[in-house]
């Protein structure tokens, strides 16, 4: 009880400093502060980036008006930030600069403005209906430009071949192997069902813009899927053509190399006969690699595109709606992508010349295979949450991040600014008492130095942890409050299942505490040693920014690091980035928080493969933090005052 009292009358004498009380004011209005700007700011992501030690994409516009001015086209306004904006700008503007001169065939121009017109026209459907790049029917227009031109030029195949061509070279390119067999070279027929064709599909995606059709949208994805899959099936059964051919070059070659060694050819013609093996067999094997990107393009349409178009449908999930479900569903389908083309080689194939670039990178095969499969990892572990976010209908905090629970989490970044209260009050607690001369009245009590000590120490210490609880606390009910409380009973979920938000907060917020503690006993320890004020303070905060400042530096995002065996990262040759040693010094660890910002330094670096801990980190800071507090109680016990 003795302890506490005089622990409690410590406090209180710390806040007879104004500028200490005022100090820990500003830092407590912080948790006020930031969920009030990210409510009004509406983007709650941004508001805590930098501060986080992290980056973020947040909320941003896809494109900056500027001085851009809107234009009107039939009576309809167009403003800058419409995707289509400049679609129909351009045609405008080519009215202006473009006439005939500019062809080798005059009557090409004429060509090339009422091809522009169609343009205009028809881009001017979607900008009617369409007037923010993340309206998912935006995506449509690429689609009918094809069938737009299919329709044009069906229309026109009786024109001048030569104008022709030049008029759609000036406006999209001709494909010279395939044009005329495809448009030119036909029957009536034929020409016939291709405008017929042509005006059904345009038909279909103007029915999808003009009266938000979203099934139909689908459907037309799904079929644009299927000829991509029939495209590319035909690319291959000729590639496999081209191979079989080569094949009966390369027996033949062998052949008749076999017969220049039994006629005892010279070496010369030999070694003639050997680069055509090998320059055939090169052939052969870039025809099959081709075949085997197609056919892992056709599987990955197949496996994931076309069932996630069609789990959009069955579920209503509209794409780039703002919906939580959107954002899973997304996360599942570029994970799923990616495992598809994420693949570890043989051994033997990484040591073989064609992959030396992954051995300069990696250095061992071992390596190369813990950093691939942690990747692998990574992605099935992004699939499993997302599909189980899905199938309960309650979505994982990193599906929602302007939630109250991102908010919360975003918000632990909070204890470095503790942190650096707390080398203040460390830093003056003591030394403030050896520069004012009041230590002598604390030495005439009749307390033990220990005592004096530890409850200098503890006042400080309590009272630091206490702002930082308390914060915490006020920040987590203004977010409920400014984003509402329903997200807290949503899970978060793992590989091995889902956990409460407040099981999976509160050890990062106990493991945050960890900075306070440093930062506050780095300081004490100069204070009690130095006995100077400025130094205890100044001497910390300095370090803490310059680690703060290294972090960033060596973070990938800075192109700082490239993923490589720390074993020969030294080595002259093999890039430049945070050295292996620094993973084991107190720098990646000062700013604890980091470690819980998806996009901060620290875990770009983790997940490049450096060798930091957050365990270590943790019993690191702990470890030397026990240090600096044990260091300065036995100088002030063995300290002789009167000096």
């Amino acid at each position: 009880m003795d302890y506490i009292k005089q622990t409690w009358i410590e406090i209180k004498n710390i806040f007879t400093s104004k500028f200490l009380l005022i100090l820990g004011i500003l830092v407590m209005l912080m948790s006020i502060a930031m969920p009030v700007l990210s409510a009004v700011s509406g983007d709650p992501s941004q508001a805590s980036s930098f501060l986080s030690g992290g980056y973020s994409e947040g909320k941003y516009d896809y494109y900056d008006a500027g001085t851009d001015e809107a234009i009107v086209v039939d009576g309809v306004t167009i403003e800058p930030d419409n995707p289509f904006y400049w679609n129909i700008k351009q045609f405008e503007d080519e009215q202006n600069y473009m006439n005939s001169s500019n062809f080798q065939h005059p009557e090409a121009y004429d060509l090339v403005m009422e091809m522009g017109q169609m343009e205009r026209d028809y881009y001017l459907r979607f900008a009617k209906q369409v007037t923010s790049y993340k309206d998912y029917r935006s995506n449509l227009a690429w689609q009918g430009s094809q069938s737009l031109y299919d329709k044009y030029i069906y229309e026109h195949n009786d024109v001048d071949l030569d104008t022709l061509k030049e008029a759609l070279n000036w406006r999209r390119g001709v494909d010279e192997t395939t044009f005329e067999t495809t448009y030119i070279k036909i029957t009536p027929e034929q020409r016939e069902a291709g405008i017929q064709k042509a005006e059904e599909k345009l038909e279909r995606i103007f029915k999808v813009v003009e009266d938000n059709d979203f099934a139909e949208y689908i459907a037309i994805s799904i079929e644009q899927d299927n000829a991509q899959i029939e495209d590319m099936n035909k690319q291959i059964d000729a590639l496999q053509t081209n191979i079989a051919d080569l094949e009966t070059q390369k027996a033949a070659a062998e052949q008749e190399y076999n017969n220049m060694v039994s006629q005892n050819a010279d070496t010369d013609a030999l070694s003639q006969q050997t680069a055509k093996i090998e320059n055939l067999q090169m052939q052969i094997k870039s025809i099959q690699d081709n075949i085997d990107s197609y056919k892992k393009n056709i599987q990955t349409i197949q496996d994931v595109s076309i069932p996630m178009l069609q789990y959009r449908l069955d579920n209503n999930i509209v794409p780039n709606d703002g919906s939580w479900q959107d954002t899973a569903l997304t996360s599942k389908e570029s994970s799923m992508s990616q495992l598809a083309y994420t693949t570890i080689v043989t051994e033997e194939q990484f040591n073989s010349q064609e992959y030396q670039y992954l051995k300069d990178q990696y250095g061992t095969y071992a390596n190369y295979t813990a950093e691939i499969q942690k990747q692998i990892d990574e992605l099935n572990k992004n699939v499993i949450i997302a599909e189980q976010s899905l199938e309960s209908g309650k979505p994982d905090m990193s599906f929602v991040p302007d939630g109250a629970r991102s908010q919360t989490a975003n918000f632990l970044y909070f204890s470095v600014f503790v942190a650096l209260l707390a080398v203040v009050i460390g830093g003056w607690l003591m030394a403030s008492e050896f520069q004012f001369g009041t230590i002598r009245l604390l030495m005439i009590r009749p307390k033990t130095r220990t005592k004096i000590y530890t409850s200098k120490f503890l006042s400080g210490l309590v009272l630091c942890l206490g702002i930082y609880i308390a914060g915490a606390l006020i920040n987590l009910i203004l977010n409920g409050i400014l984003f509402g409380f329903g997200d807290f009973a949503n899970p978060n979920y793992s590989v091995g299942g889902q956990i409460g938000f407040f099981g999976y907060y509160l050890p990062k917020f106990f493991a945050c505490m960890i900075t306070i503690l440093f930062g506050y006993c780095v300081a004490f320890l100069l204070s009690t040693v130095v006995k100077n004020i400025a130094v205890a303070i100044s001497v910390p905060i300095v370090l803490f920014i310059g680690c703060f400042i290294a972090m960033s530096l060596f973070s990938p995002a800075n192109g700082g690091y490239y993923p490589m065996a720390y074993a020969s990262y030294a080595e002259p040759g093999m890039g430049s980035g945070m050295p292996a040693w620094v993973a084991y010094t107190p720098l990646p660890y000062v700013q604890i928080s980091s470690f819980f910002v998806q996009n901060s330094a620290v875990n770009l670096l983790i997940n490049s493969g450096a060798p930091i801990s957050l365990g270590y980190g943790l019993g690191l800071l702990s470890g030397l933090s026990v240090i600096c507090a044990l260091i300065p109680l036995w100088v002030f016990k063995k300290r002789d005052i009167t000096n």
